[in-house]
């Protein structure tokens, strides 16, 4: 005959992973809503680039909003505006 430990282990094993993994789903959520001073940072940045991109090279054929009817500047002094920026960006990003 099976003994109440043999039968019930395998229950009790379970419960304790499945109560184990809630309180971790549980918890996640909570450890994410508090960003960091970091994260706010990168967030901004972020933020800031995507919306000077946006206005200095609008949309493109990949994009879900309407497409611009015009063709992004690829003159040398947009290029070297471009790259002003974007090294901007990788400054205030190392800094962080």
């Amino acid at each position: 005959m099976i003994g109440f430990p043999t039968l019930w282990m395998p229950l009790v094993k379970q419960s304790l992973v499945l109560v184990l993994l809630l309180a971790l789903a549980a918890a996640a959520p909570l450890a994410m809503a508090q960003a960091s001073p970091a994260d706010q940072s990168f967030q901004a940045i972020h933020e800031k680039e995507w919306k000077w991109r946006q206005a200095s090279l609008g949309t493109d054929e990949d994009s879900d909003g309407a497409s611009t009817d015009r063709l992004p500047d690829v003159g040398a002094a947009a290029q070297a505006g471009r790259l002003e920026v974007w090294e901007d960006v990788l400054r205030q990003l190392d800094a962080i």
